[in-house]
């Protein structure tokens, strides 16, 4: 699992960057095989191909001033070169779909299989082309138009020339925010055009702090652009290249992978803050157990009691619902773990179950109980502890079995023990003084 060191919605950029090398920490047997099948692939054409310039292909004839092609070096380009950095290319965006699913695998704790990678990442692929068909036709048209503008108008031409240079370049970066969610969101089960609905729906109001989160993110990307290249230059110098190239392509390739887990991180974080119901309330309104402020089955609110109960507020931490078995409950919300919330308290044993009537139950009127209506009294079988002061009007309860573990039901509206057994009380009738609180309590 992805693990967030705040509540999702309330992620900063730092915590990000923590949680993404902590993801990539801890799985790092998924993505490990892929780095170094790239490596190793940038290093066999390093191997095969070797150093290739344009100025190997052709030479030009000192005396007659032609360029002769060099036919071996350019057979051995297009037989070797180009093939290579094509499959190169091809295993990268493979990576690339590894790591998404892996991604979105902590996330929703769900198993990486082949299959799902290969689908899903095929469907990403189509959502690539269409958004590179899309980009190269506004390209084309904005051309046509400054081109048609030029030829009528040629001051109005340039101008607008001017303005789609400055401007393509802030609006390229505002779609590029909008539209960055749209491989994680496919690999989360989106289609390919719902990626995109998605994508611009998880980014509204947010191309700020998206923003930001990419400017950290290229900064991160150079700096392990910079790393490989001090790693690889002392054996460029020394010409072993192929050594150079598996060193450089292995820790650009963890950069990427690093890069895909904090924008998994960002993409959850707008999940949460679109969809508040997702994580439940914000950390202003959680309890220390967690964020959410229901706790775990076994420790929750207990349905509404009948008529003359009322409605108490929830139970002590350590008492379960009624007739709910107290299971081990985690030691915080999956997803996310507050640091600062000390372990659930393993539930009670039998007796003291929610509203069971027995020492040490919620509602059972016992020391360390939440306390009982006036009058109620505990199941049959139930002895006092040493202790134990009862309230005004108990009485003990009859002999009777108790099944440990069970919870009682509600038990039936406590009445009066001041009415009369029937009718209305005659008006010279007075109801018993209940005891001062001067007077010693029963049974004492």
């Amino acid at each position: 699992m992805l693990r967030f060191s705040n509540h999702p919605a309330m992620i900063t950029v730092t915590d990000g960057i923590q949680d993404a090398f902590g993801f990539l920490g801890v799985t790092w047997r998924k993505w490990l095989p892929m780095v170094l099948v790239v490596a190793g692939f940038s290093a066999l054409i390093s191997l095969l191909v070797g150093t290739v310039s344009s100025t190997d292909l052709y030479y030009q004839d000192p005396y007659t001033g032609r360029l002769i092609w060099n036919n071996a070096e350019l057979r051995h380009y297009l037989t070797v070169a180009i093939p290579g950095s094509i499959g190169a290319g091809v295993l990268a965006m493979v990576a690339g779909w590894l790591f998404n699913a892996t991604a979105i695998s902590g996330l929703r704790n769900r198993p990486v299989t082949m299959s799902w990678v290969a689908g899903r990442g095929l469907l990403s692929l189509a959502a690539g082309i269409l958004l590179a068909l899309a980009s190269v036709a506004i390209v084309v048209v904005a051309f046509i138009v400054v081109f048609v503008m030029a030829v009528v108008v040629p001051p109005l031409g340039v101008l607008l020339m001017i303005a789609l240079i400055l401007g393509g370049i802030p609006i390229g970066i505002y779609l590029t925010i909008r539209l960055i969610f749209v491989t994680l969101a496919i690999f989360d089960g989106f289609g390919v055009i719902e990626g995109f609905r998605e994508s611009w729906r998880l980014s509204d109001g947010a191309v700020l702090r998206m923003l930001g989160w990419g400017v950290m993110a290229w900064l991160i990307e150079l700096g392990f652009a910079i790393l490989a290249a001090i790693v690889s230059a002392p054996f460029s110098a020394g010409g072993t290249n192929v050594v150079a190239s598996f060193g450089s392509t292995s820790i650009t390739t963890v950069g990427s992978c690093l890069i895909v887990y904090m924008m998994a991180v960002i993409y959850e974080s707008q999940r949460a803050r679109m969809d508040p119901a997702l994580y439940g309330p914000t950390p202003m309104q959680f309890n220390p157990y967690g964020y959410s402020g229901m706790p775990p089955a076994g420790y929750g609110n207990p349905s509404a009691p009948p008529p003359g109960y009322g409605y108490a507020p929830p139970p002590p931490a350590g008492f379960s619902y009624p007739g709910t078995p107290a299971a081990t409950p985690p030691v915080g919300i999956p997803g996310w773990i507050n640091p600062n919330a000390p372990a659930w308290p393993a539930p009670p044993t039998a007796p003291g179950g929610w509203n069971s009537g027995q020492p040490g139950g919620w509602n059972s009127g016992q020391p360390g109980g939440w306390g009982a209506p006036q009058g109620w009294g505990p199941p049959p079988g139930w002895t006092p502890p040493p202790g134990w002061t009862p309230p005004p009007g108990w009485t003990p309860p009859p002999a009777g079995p108790v099944v440990p573990g069970a919870a009682i039901a509600w038990e039936a509206n406590p009445t009066d023990p001041t009415a009369p057994a029937s009718g209305p009380a005659p008006a010279s009738d007075t109801a018993p003084e209940p005891p001062t609180p001067q007077e010693p309590p029963a049974n004492s």
